[in-house]
């Protein structure tokens, strides 16, 4: 999977790239810095296939 991000909003002037996949209890994920939702790439299908609905985002 090369992007996890496939969506984006513009909140007070910021754009904030997000993605969401699967569905069921939620789970947002929030990277730090230096870094990107990209590192949460081989976390996706495991929370996606056990039930859980899978929210991350990149500012």
């Amino acid at each position: 999977m090369s992007h996890l991000v496939t969506d984006h909003a513009l909140i007070n002037n910021n754009r904030i790239a997000h993605g969401t996949y699967g569905a069921g209890e939620p789970v947002v994920l929030i990277h730090g810095t230096p870094s990107s939702s990209f590192i949460w790439r081989d976390v996706l299908p495991e929370l996606v296939n056990a039930g859980y609905k899978f929210m991350c985002m990149t500012c």
